[in-house]
């Protein structure tokens, strides 16, 4: 099964809004697709994407490992 067609069925068979779904992906391919089915998109920096290109993609942010924007993300949710 493709990467657009795993999209297709998950938006299918779960109450998914993809206006309200972060999508978290490590590929070219990953920012391409989700981008396009109207997800929000983070892209991480693999070893052959950088950063600048998944922004041009249309990542919504884009980060060097999953530490980095877990670090960031959740940041957001501390007391003040």
């Amino acid at each position: 099964m493709s990467k657009r067609e795993n999209f297709e069925k998950l938006i299918r068979q779960y109450p998914v809004r993809p206006s309200e779904t972060l999508y978290i992906g490590d590929s070219k391919q990953d920012v391409v697709i989700a981008t396009s089915y109207g997800f929000k998109t983070v892209g991480i920096q693999g070893d052959f994407t950088s950063r600048n290109l998944m922004k041009a993609l249309g990542a919504y942010g884009t980060y060097c490992n999953l530490c980095e924007f877990s670090h960031d993300f959740f940041s957001h949710f501390k007391d003040n």
